[in-house]
């Protein structure tokens, strides 16, 4: 439904003012705020974030921060962090295989 200047009005201590005037008022407003927010970072970032740990970090919890298949960690770290020029080093710890990054040389 639109709304005009002719339908309801309310009735502060002022004086009358148009609710479609209020609408606008509360959609700009709205504008406002979401462009005060920072961006949410990628899900290649957030692999970034936890393979620079001191400790790194396995495929497993990977896969749950990012809702990825382990496949797909596997692949972005083989194909999408060496385009970024990282490099990925692997060893097994207790069992468990851990990554981490080599930062690269211009870093």
């Amino acid at each position: 439904m639109r709304v005009n200047e002719s339908m309801v009005c309310l009735r502060p201590a002022s004086g009358l003012v148009p609710v479609a005037a209020m609408v606008v008022a509360s959609r700009e407003n709205q504008k406002m705020t979401t462009h005060t927010r920072a961006a949410p970072k990628s899900k290649i970032d957030l692999l970034i974030n936890w393979l620079r740990r001191p400790t790194g970090a396995s495929v497993d919890e990977l896969a749950k921060i990012t809702g990825w298949q382990v496949l797909s960690i596997r692949g972005a770290m083989a194909g999408a962090l060496r385009k970024k020029g990282h490099t990925v080093y692997s060893e097994k710890v207790d069992g468990v295989r851990r990554y981490r990054l080599v930062e690269p040389a211009g870093e």
